[in-house]
């Protein structure tokens, strides 16, 4: 039998504990074409910004190279919303959402553009990960996993920058 290293098992127990921490919620509100009629056609809004989180520790992680998405707001995305927010991840989306949804990757700062957009209310959200191992045997902000979100509502010709983060902007 072979014997496995402690770094073997603490990769292990990581694994478990995040699988672990994962709840996935199914919704209620199902999706509904008819609600996206006004998002077919283009448009000549433009929605900029940057996109972070925070983790619990404080420290301050960018959206770089990190997939940024935006979505008509509608009952059936605010829900999806709600339940990001809740620190929970939503079931699969219906696949009729896909031909709806942008997207941007961020760039070294975390800023996302998205142009010719239909007048609206949108959602942008990404999700940040990232592992960092522990060093010297200190603890330095380790790991994290958040949403980050925003919704904004736009009319033909704006620009607004917005915000993309799982920090209370009140």
């Amino acid at each position: 039998m072979k014997n496995y290293g402690p770094a073997c098992w603490l990769a292990l127990g990581a694994v478990l504990l995040v699988s672990a921490c994962s709840t996935i919620v199914n919704q209620s509100v199902p999706f509904n074409d008819a609600d996206y009629g006004a998002f077919s056609a283009a448009g000549t809004a433009i929605v900029a910004g940057h996109a972070f989180v925070r983790s619990d520790t404080g420290v301050k992680r960018s959206a770089a190279g990190i997939q940024i998405s935006l979505v008509p707001l509608t009952p059936y995305t605010e829900e999806r919303a709600k339940i990001m927010e809740s620190g929970k991840d939503p079931a699969p989306a219906d696949s009729n959402l896909t031909k709806y949804i942008r997207t941007t990757v961020g760039d070294l700062d975390g800023s996302y553009k998205f142009e010719g957009l239909p007048a609206g209310s949108y959602l942008i959200f990404c999700r940040i990960q990232w592992e960092r191992p522990f060093a010297n045997g200190r603890r330095r902000d380790g790991s994290g996993n958040f949403y980050a979100l925003a919704r904004v509502r736009i009319s033909n010709g704006e620009q607004k920058s917005v915000v993309v983060t799982n920090v209370s902007q009140q």
